[in-house]
């Protein structure tokens, strides 16, 4: 036969066991609702994060020379002294950064025009135009086709578009139907009327020109 602390102890075991079977679904419950706050704070606290970080911005875009300004194609006209037009091209151009006034031209051409003749060129490698004076330092093959056809071919010159004047202190060779001259520099004056040779002055008139006359 049980003893009374027998049976008190076997009823409290079994109080014990109902209680934690009651129990054991809230903690069930409880536990997952943790995990889900955890979660929910969890994305809540990285999609905050995410809205007050600033978006990374792009990479600004390479520029070679950022304080030159640059042009493809430029056109610059004018008038000279004596109300002539006069046009200067160039396939690019760039202003000086130090000096507004002064671009810089490569493959430069102009074209100038004369009261009582055909329109004149002048074509360059490159040329420094200054707008304030409308003068062109011209370098690298430099040639000047005149309206009656006399050509002119040098390596640097300058070019005064007011006056229609042209210099160079550059050995030059000029071509026409009949003659050539060879000259350690000239001068165009006169709206392109008058020609001055200078320096050692070496002229062929007529018929094939002498070795070493001939225009390379």
């Amino acid at each position: 036969m049980s003893s009374h602390t027998e049976a008190d102890t076997s009823t409290g075991a079994i109080r014990q066991a109902v209680l934690r079977a009651r129990i054991a679904p809230i903690l069930t419950w409880i536990s997952i609702a943790a995990v889900a706050g955890f979660a929910a704070v969890f994305v809540l606290q990285a999609g905050l994060f995410a809205y007050l970080v600033p978006a990374t911005p792009p990479a600004p875009p390479t520029i070679d020379n950022p304080d030159k300004i640059t042009s493809d194609n430029s056109v610059i006209t004018g008038r000279d002294s004596k109300d002539q037009p006069y046009k200067v091209t160039a396939t690019h151009a760039w202003q000086d950064p130090a000096n507004t006034s002064i671009i810089h031209m490569k493959t430069m051409k102009a074209v100038l025009n004369q009261a009582n003749a055909n329109p004149s060129t002048v074509v360059s490698d490159t040329a420094v135009y200054n707008s304030d004076t409308k003068q062109a330092d011209l370098a690298g093959n430099v040639v000047i086709v005149r309206g009656d056809g006399t050509t002119a071919k040098m390596d640097t010159a300058k070019v005064y578009l007011k006056e229609q004047k042209l210099t160079s202190n550059v050995p030059v060779v000029v071509t026409s139907n009949d003659m050539i001259v060879r000259a350690n520099g000239m001068e165009i004056t006169n709206d392109g009327d008058d020609i001055l040779f200078l320096n050692g002055v070496k002229t062929h008139f007529g018929g094939p020109p002498a070795k070493g006359d001939s225009i390379q």
